[in-house]
């Protein structure tokens, strides 16, 4: 997230007319929006299976299904 807020922050500063660094800007954040997809879809693969084991926890199973839910919304809106 830090890394996409990066990128942002360099946009607002960078001029419409510089297109080789809107090029790199561009290439960062698909860079970065991959990321983001991979390291979700891990942890919903991880998690997917939540019903068959048995929570220690904090978090029951519900809790990690309703983080399940926000992190496909969140993956939805990243790509």
């Amino acid at each position: 997230m830090t890394k996409t807020l990066s990128i942002q922050s360099s946009a607002l500063s960078t001029r419409p007319s510089d297109h080789t660094s809107w090029a790199a800007l561009t290439e960062q954040g698909y860079a970065s929006r991959q990321g983001l997809i991979t390291g979700a879809r891990g942890l919903l693969g991880q998690i997917g299976m939540i019903d068959l084991e048995i929570s220690v926890g904090r978090l029951g199973p519900g809790d990690l299904k309703r983080i399940s839910r926000e992190l496909q919304s969140l993956m939805f809106r990243a790509t």
